[in-house]
């Protein structure tokens, strides 16, 4: 293996909400896919990832229909805050 690869080994632990100030962290929930296409959209400058926010809406419905790797339930998290999912940290087992 080459020296400039790194790797992580990660083992599962059990996570119960961890305390954060600004917003609740709860697993990855595809029924708050709109807000995560909004937050996903906002997120970055224009023309860096979705030129939309119906084409940002497009590839958060991909990415929870795992047409960009299978979606790994365990290692994905979303913010929530006000009732409204605000942004995510998606695990996937392989990337495109």
């Amino acid at each position: 293996m080459p020296s400039d690869l790194l790797q992580a080994h990660l083992q599962h632990t059990a996570i119960s909400s961890p305390e954060c100030s600004y917003a609740q962290l709860l697993p990855l929930d595809s029924a708050r896919a709109l807000d995560l296409a909004d937050a996903y959209f906002t997120a970055y400058p224009p023309g860096m990832a979705a030129a939309s926010r119906a084409e940002a809406r497009e590839e958060m419905a991909s990415t929870f229909t795992q047409e960009y790797g299978k979606v790994l339930e365990n290692a994905s998290f979303m913010a929530v805050r006000k009732g409204k999912a605000v942004g995510a940290i998606m695990a996937v087992t392989e990337s495109i």
